[in-house]
């Protein structure tokens, strides 16, 4: 391109005693003529910081206003296996997006669960381009006394500013100086890919009887992958996938069960959501490398798990750690494989105000 604009340049030269007989952009070259001054090269990108250990809230925060599954078609490969040519994306999870993600649109803009991210690390002025950040999670509270989710992803008519929140304490670690759920990425052309895995904890939905206590999804092995626009003023095409481990799935509570409910097929208080999935499907994520944990299930509790082992043709038993509950042998570190999972979410800009785990009120 710049040859192009020095070759028009030429064809336009015009003759000149002065610079300020030129165009703006021209000089008066010794020849008499004015000539097309072409731009200087930009300076090499240093690149200052990954913002890994930034200090919370130090970067560009934003607040999730779109969060939900993905189907089962979307998300990532996770494990470099493919059911077939083609067919490589995890997310068993995904077959109950059409169930859950209007529960977790309920929770969120009721904000009883509110993710904030955070992109650290980000050198100035932003090109589209950093080889190095670090995009973090954390749970929100909302920060308004009295409670007011209606300025949680935008300014009210009347209002004068919004989407200030709380990190919940539970979302940080080190004492609270950083963040408990970061990963290292790199961005191009505005689109972020993390480049390692971890951890991290999403919002579960609301029961029936509380409406502010969520058990939260827990996310290992996970990937995230976002885009955002050179201003900052949102972030669009999040994904985040990873597996949810079965022990953490049988910590978690069935909240389908305080009523009638087909998802509650054992009718028992103290089902869990493992005893949801496995109703529909096994663990297909292999974490440790010795074939598929299997789970059975004899009139919707757990009843037996089954240790991996790499095709042998018969699964060796997993004990329960407490006898009377066979359903604890979800909690052996044997049972090590987890249920992929993928989610999508848009967020928009926030300002974290402080720590805190204030209740939420009556709305205001």
């Amino acid at each position: 391109m710049w040859l192009v604009a020095l070759l028009l340049s030429v064809a336009c030269d015009s003759e000149c005693r002065l610079d300020r007989e030129c165009a703006s952009n021209q000089i008066c070259l010794n020849s008499g003529v004015c000539r097309q001054i072409l731009p200087p090269p930009p300076p090499p990108h240093e690149d200052r910081t990954d913002g890994f250990d930034d200090v919370p809230g130090s970067g560009r925060v934003f607040v999730v206003d779109q969060f939900g599954l993905l189907p089962p078609n979307q998300g990532f490969d996770l494990d470099g296996r493919c059911l077939e040519e083609g067919n490589c994306i995890d997310n068993a999870f995904g077959l109950f997006a059409a169930l859950l993600n209007d529960q977790f649109r309920q929770g969120m803009l009721g904000g009883e669960t509110l993710v904030l991210v955070e992109i650290a690390g980000i050198d100035l002025p932003f090109t589209g381009d950093d080889a190095n950040v670090t995009v973090k999670f954390y749970r929100g509270v909302d920060s308004d006394r009295p409670f007011f989710p209606a300025n949680n992803f935008q300014i009210p008519q009347g209002e004068t500013d919004c989407c200030k929140f709380l990190i919940h304490p539970s979302a940080l670690h080190h004492n609270g100086a950083q963040a408990r759920y970061r990963f290292r990425a790199r961005i191009e052309d505005g689109k972020l890919h993390s480049t390692d895995r971890g951890t991290l904890r999403l919002p579960g939905i609301l029961s029936d009887t509380s409406s502010t206590s969520v058990a939260e999804f827990e996310l290992r092995h996970a990937l995230v992958s976002l885009t955002f626009d050179s201003n900052f003023n949102r972030l669009s095409d999040g994904q985040v996938g990873g597996v949810l481990p079965i022990s953490n799935l049988l910590a978690m509570p069935n909240p389908y069960c305080e009523n009638t409910n087909s998802l509650c097929a054992s009718g028992s208080a103290s089902s869990s959501w493992l005893e949801i999935l496995l109703g529909s499907f096994q663990p297909d994520v292999d974490m440790d490398g010795d074939g598929l944990e299997g789970v059975d299930l004899s009139r919707g509790r757990i009843v037996q798990c089954r240790d991996g082992c790499g095709g042998c043709a018969r699964q060796p038993r997993v004990p329960p750690l407490d006898p009377s509950h066979p359903e604890t042998c979800a909690f052996s570190a044997a049972m090590a494989d987890g249920f992929s999972a993928a989610y999508f979410f848009g967020a928009v800009p926030a300002t974290i105000v402080g720590v805190g785990d204030y209740p939420p009120e009556e709305p205001k």
